[in-house]
């Protein structure tokens, strides 16, 4: 048996029981137009089971091209809620920082915050950059750009872009750096944003309950010493601080732990949509420092990063 283009699909053999009778040639004839039959038929069999798989073979890939877009389309809403989260906090700062410049009763503090504002548009322009990586998160991966960084002086620079902020809420905002801090190697302008969330977040958090009066709260950055590879960074609050249910998830995207929202609006900070931490962890995860939390209610909080010392490049 013959396929439609001669090729050799298979052998169909009769069993004949007469013992006497002679095949004729009209016997013959029949036989072959019974193979080509059997043969056309195996063949339409081939023909429907090779359009069935192909039409399977579409089915899933228009199911991998839809489970594509939607995941396109869930990235997109990500990518617009992240931007709204980390565009909000250093407007609001840069806000703050020009009110102080136009009522500010000398030109030396007019200059000030004039040099705090060129500061901060830079640091915002590095944001925006930085929201340009997180858009391209499903083409193509963040790349780190590690670099020997002096710490104290990144840490002295973040720090003091928020004094205005911590002032403005009447927050005492204090660093406190070993004498000689060192090098690190790290990605700079992503450890900045990592500290500066954590920062914020510290003078939000610093008072005691949404009912508390303003005022009083501490926020303390300072360093430590972790082993001859590695130096600790803290952020601490002397705030409200948080039970273990609210610890276990309070890197998840999208959380907000119950009476943050009072809080947001009683001491007038712009809502939040509960994605800062969840940057946090997904940064440092990306610049391989290992980042932890520990709190207790009434007496406050304590971020921690571990940040590889300056060393060899790789």
């Amino acid at each position: 048996m013959f396929s439609p283009d001669d090729q050799l699909i298979g052998t169909l053999c009769f069993l004949d029981a007469r013992a006497e009778a002679p095949i004729l040639e009209r016997d013959i004839q029949f036989l072959s137009l019974l193979a080509m039959r059997v043969s056309a038929e195996l063949e339409r069999e081939r023909l429907i089971e090779a359009r069935v798989a192909a039409e399977r073979a579409t089915a899933a890939h228009l199911g991998e091209m839809n489970d594509r877009l939607l995941r396109a389309a869930e990235e997109n809403r990500r990518l617009t809620t992240i931007v709204v989260h980390d565009l909000r906090q250093p407007l609001a700062t840069l806000a703050t920082l020009l009110s102080l410049a136009r009522d500010a009763e000398s030109p030396e503090e007019r200059t000030e915050c004039l040099a705090l504002l060129d500061a901060r548009l830079e640091a915002l322009s590095t944001l925006v950059d930085e929201l340009l990586d997180f858009s391209h998160l499903g083409a193509a991966p963040i790349i780190p750009h590690a670099e020997r960084i002096d710490l104290r002086q990144m840490l002295e620079e973040c720090v003091e872009s928020f004094i205005p902020e911590a002032q403005v809420r009447n927050v005492r905002l204090v660093l406190e750096v070993s004498s000689e801090p060192g090098e690190g190697y790290v990605d700079r302008a992503k450890l900045f944003h990592v500290l500066g969330n954590l920062i914020f977040n510290g003078i939000k958090f610093c008072h005691r309950s949404p009912a508390a009066l303003p005022g009083g709260g501490t926020v303390v950055v300072r360093t430590r010493s972790c082993g001859p590879s590695k130096w600790g960074v803290e952020v601490l609050d002397d705030g409200m601080g948080m039970d273990t249910p609210v610890l276990e998830q309070i890197f998840g995207e999208f959380y907000q732990a119950p009476g943050v929202r009072d809080l947001e609006a009683h001491y007038g900070f712009p809502p939040g949509r509960g994605l800062g931490l969840s940057i946090v962890r997904h940064l440092c995860n990306l610049l391989e420092i290992q980042v932890s939390v520990s709190s207790q209610v009434g007496v406050g909080t304590c971020f921690s990063l571990v940040i590889p010392r300056g060393g060899p490049e790789p």
